[in-house]
């Protein structure tokens, strides 16, 4: 499940973080990649990774241009409730 999505696996550290900041609302995290800024926006699937370890899937690595044991900056994002959204038919199969 975790190679089909946007979902991470984070350490039990950062959750112990985001309940302290009182936050409330769904969980998605800005990752940066430290060398050359390239971001992403991931949900986390569990709080059970090393500690200092984010595992992310090869899709996600390839997104940010990060290889294996680069530093990568987690930032909890407050996105704003969309008003509206436009559905289109997936026309490039």
């Amino acid at each position: 499940r975790l190679e089909q999505g946007n979902l991470v696996l984070l350490p039990p550290e950062v959750l112990a973080e985001v309940i302290n900041m009182d936050y409330t609302g769904r969980m998605i995290f800005r990752l940066t990649n430290r060398s050359n800024r390239l971001s992403i926006y991931a949900g986390v699937l569990e709080f059970i990774a090393p500690r200092d370890t984010i595992v992310i899937p090869f899709h996600l690595m390839q997104e940010l241009q990060a290889n294996e044991d680069e530093s990568v900056i987690i930032e909890l994002s407050r996105l704003p409730k969309a008003q509206s959204v436009i559905l289109k038919a997936d026309t490039y199969r």
